[in-house]
């Protein structure tokens, strides 16, 4: 189970979400995506998958964003480019003073 911890400026809301969870919010936003697709307007396009990112950033699930460019070539040819940028969550670390194991004893 993950812990998120959401502020806002009146309080702290923590939420604890599943693996089950955070897989079916997973697929929310890929259904989402799907749907950020087959939007005509580029505007409109754009506009969710920035409300799409917004939200895997809030709950910190990875997601790759992938872009496209299309030239043409001095021979007349289409070259695509295709780029792609993987967003992971930032891993949360811990510092630990020692490495003693809980109970053990250093005397003997």
């Amino acid at each position: 189970m993950r812990t998120q911890i959401f502020s806002t400026k009146e309080q702290n809301i923590t939420i604890e979400l599943t693996i089950e969870q955070e897989n079916l919010l997973a697929a929310v936003l890929n259904l989402a995506e799907m749907t950020a697709d087959v939007q005509i307007n580029e505007d409109d396009r754009d506009d969710a998958r920035d409300l799409i990112q917004s939200v895997a950033e809030l709950f910190n699930i990875a997601n790759t964003q992938i872009s496209h460019e299309e030239t043409v070539n001095d021979d007349g040819d289409i070259v695509v480019t295709i780029k792609s940028h993987y967003n992971a969550p930032k891993p949360k670390l811990t510092v630990v003073s020692d490495n003693t194991p809980k109970g053990s004893n250093d005397n003997d």
